[in-house]
């Protein structure tokens, strides 16, 4: 009663991934990824089911089926990393989890939330331009200690990353909006280091 690996790979979907998987790589991959592992290795974005569409209609036909006139489920839009080369991808699904469309992200310019210049914006709408960085940070922001008003605050960019160990302040500067009202340097509250 097991399930053999040629029933297996019947019934499941495999993604065509279009960051490594152009050209005809896809096809000759030893590495295939599913739809429902990609739906698992992303994240929603904040447009998640914001975004329907309206299934065109015909003029040829007066009676058409109303069917056709009703506007399609939204889609979810998801941001990660390709499980198999790392590059930034977006996913578009159905409310039925059902991948639609799958985009390697090549947005750059400034990141509305450190105001940096970054090569890949992984989440773009018209009111937000996000990092890599940012994305991650803002969807679990840690609280950091201030190196000169030692006030704490929470800081929604993965400023850890920038601490040569627990014990020291990083080497990337973020505005204080303690007593300093500066940019000033920070490090992670021990026990916050258990959520990265």
């Amino acid at each position: 009663g097991g399930t053999t690996p040629e029933s297996l790979h019947s019934t499941v979907t495999f993604c065509h991934l279009p960051c490594c998987g152009s050209n005809g790589r896809e096809e000759t991959s030893t590495t295939k990824i599913c739809t429902a592992c990609i739906l698992l290795l992303t994240s929603p974005t904040n447009a998640s089911s914001t975004v329907s569409t309206t299934t065109p209609t015909t003029n040829n036909d007066e009676n058409e089926n109303d069917d056709l006139k009703k506007p399609s489920p939204p889609l979810t839009r998801r941001i990660g990393r390709c499980p198999r080369c790392r590059h930034w991808i977006a996913v578009s699904s159905d409310t039925l989890g059902i991948v639609t469309r799958i985009e390697a992200i090549h947005h750059a310019g400034k990141c509305k939330i450190c105001n940096q210049e970054k090569e890949f914006l992984v989440q773009q709408n018209t009111n937000e331009q996000v990092c890599d960085a940012c994305f991650l940070g803002r969807r679990r922001p840690l609280i950091y200690e201030c190196e000169q008003c030692h006030a704490t605050q929470r800081i929604p960019h993965p400023m850890y990353r920038y601490q040569p160990s627990l014990q020291e302040f990083g080497k990337n500067s973020w505005a204080c909006q303690g007593l300093c009202q500066n940019f000033t340097m920070w490090r992670i509250l021990p026990q916050q280091v258990r959520y990265i």
